[in-house]
C-alpha cells in the first residue's frame, strides 16, 4: 500500500506502475493507494500523465486509509507522512512533486 497525505498524486503513480510491473512479471501482488487526509479527486497533472501512459483511471479516487487497509497490507510505503504504530512501514520522503513534461519533435 502506498500512502501520502492527500492521496492524489505520487502514491497513485507508484501503485499504478507497481501493478503494471507485477502483472508483466506474473507476480501475485497488487498495490493500493490511500491518503491520511485524501483529496476528492486525483490531481490534474497525475491524471494527464497516467492517461498518456495508457492507464484506465476513470474509477480511481483518493480514499482514506483504514485500519482494515493496514491490517491487510504486506508492506506500507509512506510519502512524507507518518503512520504511528505501523510496523510494516517504509518511508519515502522528500520525493519531488509531479511535473508533466510535454515532448515535442525537433524539426
Amino acid at each position: 500500500m502506498f500512502v501520502c497525505e492527500h492521496g492524489a498524486a505520487r502514491r497513485v503513480i507508484a501503485s499504478a506502475y507497481f501493478n503494471r510491473l507485477a502483472k508483466e512479471q506474473d507476480l501475485n501482488y497488487k498495490a493500493i493507494f490511500r491518503g491520511t487526509e485524501p483529496d476528492s479527486i486525483l490531481t490534474t497533472t497525475t491524471m494527464k500523465g497516467l492517461i498518456n501512459d495508457r492507464f484506465e483511471i476513470e474509477k480511481w479516487k483518493p480514499e482514506k486509509i483504514s485500519e482494515k487497509d493496514i491490517a491487510e497490507s504486506y508492506q506500507i510505503i509512506t510519502f512524507d507522512c507518518n503512520l504511528p504504530n505501523v510496523s510494516a512501514n517504509e518511508q519515502w520522503n522528500n520525493i519531488p512533486p509531479i511535473i508533466l513534461k510535454t515532448l515535442t519533435k525537433s524539426t
